[in-house]
């Protein structure tokens, strides 16, 4: 048996377990509060400074970014955010100082896009560089599902159903287990739950294996805390573009009310 609170966890927190908890979530909500800490920077921090975050009372969390460059230099970042109580989308937040004629967001091929999976939201980051270490080649997001940032021993997440397309003799396939339960437990203490995804770009300095040695050390929220805001050391590039070469996290605590 589910406690109230697993169950709002798994339907407002984007969890699944396959049963309706409307009326839990009517009388429960998730706050983000307290004051602001910020982390250190992953990679450069001796220049001039962005922040992109939304409302303080927005009670919204990062999930995601979207990273573009223009003639190698990396010169925009999208921060998403979702609230953290209801699951809807929230802000999206611009750093876009690549000066084309593409809304200054870089080119389309180089554009990627970089999210949390549903339920999870961002609490470590960290950057590669190029062998120059002046420019952001890569980026990991580090983060957890919101139940375990709660405290909760457990959460209940759903499996993916299905593979990602792909191709054989002309035609499109996905691979989908059938017998896969509805949700999966899965321990808080546990490594499993722990949540990553990241791109590096094939400049980025090193073996090109993604986040090891060859990156920046990574930065993290203290416990039961969340990012609401991320943080960009930039400096001035070529035609006037301005290149991201180091990130930081602000972190705000997550609790339900008394």
């Amino acid at each position: 048996m589910k406690t109230l609170l697993q169950l709002f966890l798994i339907s407002i927190l984007g969890l699944s377990c396959g049963m309706s908890t409307s009326l839990v979530a009517a009388t429960t909500s998730t706050q983000i509060t307290g004051s602001t800490s910020t982390t250190d920077y992953s990679g450069k921090k001796a220049a001039e400074k962005r922040t992109l975050a939304p409302s303080s009372t927005s009670n919204e969390a990062l999930i995601g970014v979207d990273i573009a460059e223009r003639s190698d230099d990396p010169c925009f970042l999208r921060a998403r955010y979702r609230n953290i109580a209801t699951g809807g989308d929230g802000a999206n937040v611009r750093f876009a100082e690549c000066d084309d004629n593409n809304n200054n967001e870089g080119t389309d091929d180089s554009h990627r896009t970089l999210a949390m999976p549903s339920g999870g939201f961002v609490t470590g980051v960290r950057i590669c560089m190029n062998s120059e270490q002046d420019k952001m080649k890569g980026i990991q997001l580090i983060g957890r599902y919101g139940a375990c940032l709660l405290g909760e021993e457990k959460v209940y997440v759903s499996p993916a159903p299905c593979s990602q397309v792909f191709k054989s003799s002309g035609i499109e396939y996905r691979l989908c287990d059938t017998d896969q339960p509805n949700y999966q437990t899965l321990s808080c203490n546990s490594s499993s739950s722990s949540l990553s995804v990241h791109y590096e770009r094939t400049n980025c300095q090193g073996s090109n294996n993604g986040p090891d040695s060859d990156w920046e050390e990574a930065v993290y929220c203290p416990d039961q805390t969340v990012a609401t805001g991320i943080r960009l050391n930039h400096r001035e590039g070529n035609g006037g573009r301005r290149i991201i070469t180091g990130v930081a996290l602000d972190c705000r605590k997550v609790e339900l009310p008394d």
